[in-house]
């Protein structure tokens, strides 16, 4: 059975992906944010693993850099060290607060945010305010905090708990920051899960819609990723892990 988390993205961004020659090309930025019920859900449920369950808030899962309107984005750019768990201490609060790794048992307490360093961070860069590792991370910490989707959706009246149309989400999101951004799903023994929400920027962080034709960031994560990850025209937004836990029995 396939697996059906977030985690299809990174196999898919690999697989849509190679080493870009000239990675100053790029021009936008996704920032993903994780709803850490269904990604736990979803994770125990199709692969068996235990998964640490934070508070209940949406989360960071990256910031990536992408193209509008290429197949091809840049992956693990050698234009920087390695990742130094060191480098971060100063935030390192505010990291396990909003950018938790939900799963320890996988390696160190920082191989999520190492993954996401490797694969994207040092692809930034080229970025004067993601120029470094810290200022890589910092700055996701600051848009996260400054796009508070958990405070846009209540302001609309989305809570935890209800389904809601997808259109719902999105134009509430829209109306806050100024663009459209891109709803995900998981399928959770046959019912659909809000799973993830990523909102668009260009490279001076100006919020833009996020492509949603034949572009680089469409083509990723709608052709490239299996139909489950794919919201219907409504979802399900889980409150907590005990109390859902009836539909997934």
């Amino acid at each position: 059975m396939a697996m059906k988390t977030w985690l299809h993205l990174f196999c898919v961004m690999i697989s849509f992906s190679a080493t870009v020659g000239k990675h100053e090309e790029w021009d936008m930025f996704a920032l993903a944010l994780a709803w850490p019920i269904t990604l736990c859900k979803s994770t125990e449920i199709y692969q068996g693993e235990k998964c640490s369950y934070p508070k209940t808030m949406w989360t960071i899962h990256g910031l990536w850099p992408s193209y509008r309107s290429k197949r091809k984005s840049p992956l693990y750019c050698s234009l920087s060290s390695d990742f130094n768990a060191e480098a971060i201490q100063t935030i390192m609060e505010k990291m396990n607060k909003y950018w938790p790794n939900q799963f320890p048992n996988r390696g160190p307490y920082y191989s999520f945010w190492k993954h996401e360093w490797e694969a994207h961070g040092r692809c930034a860069t080229v970025v004067k305010e993601t120029g470094t590792e810290f200022l890589y991370f910092n700055k996701t910490l600051s848009l996260r905090m400054e796009y508070d989707v958990d405070k846009i959706l209540r302001s609309s009246g989305i809570t935890p708990g209800n389904q809601y149309k997808i259109s719902e989400l999105i134009n509430s999101v829209k109306r806050a920051v100024g663009g459209g951004p891109l709803i995900f799903c998981d399928k959770i023994q046959g019912r659909n899960w809000i799973s993830q929400i990523l909102i668009c920027m260009d490279k001076k962080f100006q919020i833009i819609d996020c492509p949603t034709g034949d572009g680089d960031l469409a083509a990723m994560l709608f052709k490239g990723v299996p139909p489950e990850t794919q919201c219907p025209m409504s979802a399900f937004f889980p409150e907590t892990l005990e109390k859902e836990r009836k539909y997934v029995l």
